[in-house]
């Protein structure tokens, strides 16, 4: 089974703006960096991963954009809470040093998305027991779950307010039809009287 996989992604490479930085160990694909990445994107923890991140500026762009550093391909089910704790100080405290490694890339002179640079892998070993962590391989089918957890959810929240919504003024609506009928058929009775006792003292 491969090893955890501790990336950075960055919208700051140059021309081409969304590149990832690897350890010299890593030997996956673009893809798997990018659906790890995707996945990630925002967020400091979820399935199978931890992860640090911060909005930086575009270069080539002027907009802002998340750049994060990524430690994918763990179990995060079995780790301890003090041991995510700790693994997210870690990657936060490495946030500082990334532009420094982003900036040392020769963007134009890499062929491909990832760069590989050996201060990934010395970051790594800097994580606490990091041969032992418990590790997660890519479903696509568990993060297909992850996203039906997140953002279904909140779709579904947003379905049942917007109902509540509907069925509160359609109580309201009613309400108010209830009272002017009452109040319609109160001065529709007194008028009746009124017009019997009328007629009643002409005859």
């Amino acid at each position: 089974m491969p090893q955890p996989i501790l990336f950075i992604e960055t919208p700051r490479a140059g021309k081409f703006n969304h590149r990832f930085i690897v350890a010299n160990g890593y030997t996956g694909g673009d893809t798997l960096l990018s659906k790890w990445a995707s996945i990630a994107r925002g967020h400091t923890e979820g399935w199978g991963f931890i992860a640090a991140f911060h909005e930086v500026t575009q270069p080539t762009t002027g907009r802002r954009a998340i750049e994060q550093l990524i430690l994918a391909g763990i179990n995060t089910d079995r780790l301890a809470g003090d041991q995510l704790t700790n693994i997210h100080t870690i990657l936060s405290d490495r946030l500082t040093e990334v532009e420094r490694l982003v900036m040392s890339v020769e963007w134009e002179q890499v062929g491909g998305i990832h760069h590989k640079l050996s201060a990934l892998d010395d970051w790594y070993s800097d994580i606490p027991n990091n041969s032992k962590l418990p590790q997660q391989v890519w479903s696509e089918k568990s993060t297909e779950n992850q996203h039906v957890s997140t953002t279904d959810l909140s779709k579904w929240w947003l379905i049942a307010t917007g109902s509540l919504i509907a069925v509160m003024l359609l109580f309201v609506v009613y309400s108010k039809s209830v009272v002017f009928n009452q109040k319609y058929t109160t001065v529709t009775t007194s008028a009746n009287i009124l017009t019997t006792q009328l007629i009643v003292s002409q005859r």
